[in-house]
């Protein structure tokens, strides 16, 4: 897992055709969300989620666009 502690950066390339980015905990609880406006994103995103008011633990990030979903696992640090 990737580690990160106050702030989770997400860094969504140009032409990656994501349209959302979600953050869970292991209990599948929502715990961050972000729609992309920009469907085709010709530009590069970058996203940014504060962590600090959540406990340390593993939580799924979720990318999801029309070609399907990619999930990774986070480990937040305290």
């Amino acid at each position: 897992p990737n580690p990160a502690t106050d702030r989770l950066n997400v860094r969504i390339p140009a032409g990656s055709e994501a349209n959302r980015i979600a953050l869970y905990n292991v209990q599948g609880r929502l715990l961050h969300e972000k729609c992309l406006k920009d469907a085709d994103n010709s530009e590069e995103a970058n996203i940014v989620f504060d962590l600090s008011q959540h406990a340390g633990g593993i939580a799924i990030l979720k990318v999801t666009s029309a070609k399907g979903n990619v999930s990774k696992m986070i480990t937040i640090q305290r």
